[in-house]
C-alpha cells in the first residue's frame, strides 16, 4: 500500500526545528521556499523513510535532471542559510528607563534587558543592544534599522510596523506625580487636570484615554529624567511615568521625598518586545514568545526579578 505518512512526519520534524524555520523564513520568495521544501522532502525520502516504517511502499519522486540541478542549488543555498542561522544577530533598541533598561558602565542592563538576553541566549541568537531616545527606537524598528524594540505597549499604530508576541515581557504601572506639598488632586478624571501643565516623554503611550485627551496641556521632552527634572524645578505642574522608573530616578537624585504620586493609577498595561515587520521576523516572534513563556517558569527568571526588587 502506498501512503504519504512519511511526508507528514518529515514535514512536522523539519518545521518544528527552530533553525530550519528561521532559514526558511530567510529565503526571499515563496517560490524559492516551495522549491527548497520539495527538495528537502526528496532528500528525506531517500534517506529516512525506512526508519519511519519499512513496510511502506514508497516511490521516488523522480524529478527531471535539470530540475534536480536547480533543486540541488537551492538546497545548498538554503543549507548555508540554515548553517548561518546560528549566527543570526538581533539588534535590539531600548531607551533609558531604569530599572527596565539602562546603561551601566556602558553596558546594557535592567531586568527586561536581562530577561531578553537570557531568552535569546537559550534560542542561540546573539544580541546587540543599542540605547536610543524612545522615538528613535520606534523609528529604527519601523525602518528595519533595528530588529526589535524592548518595552513597548501594543497599540494599533505600532502594529503597523511591529510583530508582537503573545507573551509580554513585563507589566507597567503608570501614574501622575507632582512635587510634595503642591495642592493638586486627581480623582481619575483627566478633566480635573485641565489647569495644569503635564510633562510627558515624547513618543510614549500612556494608555488610549490619556493619549486621546487633547485638551490637556502636555509638554513633551526626550527622556523620563527630563520629565522628573521639569517637575522638581517647577517648570511643569505634573509629570507622568512608570512608578518603578520614577522611583528609581528620584532615589538616584536623592529627591524621592520631594515628589508624591497622584492616585488612582493612570493605567496598568503589559509591555512587549516588538519585532520589526520590515525585517520579516514573524516566525522569530512566535518562537521568542514560546521561549519567553518557558523562561518565566524558571528559577533564573525569579532571581532576575529579585535582583531588581520586583519579586
Amino acid at each position: 500500500m502506498r501512503i504519504d505518512a512519511w511526508a507528514l512526519n518529515s514535514m512536522h520534524q523539519i518545521l518544528c526545528h527552530q533553525r530550519y524555520a528561521i532559514a526558511l523564513e530567510c529565503i526571499p520568495s515563496a517560490l524559492a521556499r516551495f522549491v527548497f521544501l520539495g527538495y528537502t522532502l526528496e532528500c528525506l525520502h531517500i534517506g529516512a523513510l525506512s526508519s519511519i516504517n519499512p513496510v511502506l511502499e514508497v516511490q521516488p519522486m523522480n524529478f527531471p535532471g535539470p530540475l534536480k540541478i536547480i533543486l540541488l542549488a537551492f538546497c545548498f543555498f538554503s543549507l548555508s542559510v540554515a548553517a548561518g542561522a546560528d549566527q543570526l544577530k538581533i539588534r535590539a533598541a531600548f531607551t533609558t528607563w531604569e530599572p527596565y533598561g539602562y546603561l551601566e558602565n556602558g553596558k546594557a542592563t535592567g531586568f527586561e534587558i536581562e530577561i531578553f538576553r537570557n531568552v535569546m541566549d537559550q534560542m542561540g541568537i546573539p544580541v546587540t543592544f543599542v540605547n536610543r531616545p524612545w522615538k528613535r527606537c520606534l523609528f529604527e524598528v519601523s525602518r528595519g534599522q533595528s530588529d526589535a524594540v524592548i518595552s513597548a505597549l501594543q497599540t494599533p499604530e505600532r502594529e503597523k510596523y511591529m510583530f508582537f508576541p503573545k507573551e509580554n515581557i513585563s507589566t507597567s504601572c503608570t501614574a501622575l506625580f507632582t512635587v510634595s506639598g503642591k495642592e493638586i488632586s486627581f480623582d481619575g478624571s483627566f478633566e480635573s487636570l485641565k489647569p495644569y501643565t503635564i510633562s510627558i516623554t515624547d513618543g510614549f503611550s500612556y494608555g488610549s484615554a490619556f493619549d486621546a485627551a487633547a485638551f490637556l496641556q502636555k509638554e513633551p521632552v526626550t527622556t523620563t529624567e527630563q520629565v522628573v527634572a521639569k517637575v522638581l524645578l517647577g517648570r511643569n505642574d505634573i509629570g507622568i511615568g512608570d512608578v518603578y522608573v520614577i522611583n528609581a530616578i528620584t532615589r538616584k537624585m536623592r529627591n524621592r521625598e520631594k515628589i508624591r504620586f497622584l492616585f488612582p493609577l493612570v493605567h496598568t498595561q503589559k509591555l512587549y518586545v516588538g519585532f520589526s515587520k520590515a525585517n520579516g521576523f514573524q516566525n522569530l516572534t512566535n518562537q521568542f514568545s514560546n521561549a519567553l513563556s518557558e523562561f518565566k517558569r524558571t528559577d533564573e527568571y525569579l532571581l532576575i526579578l529579585k535582583k531588581y526588587g520586583l519579586e
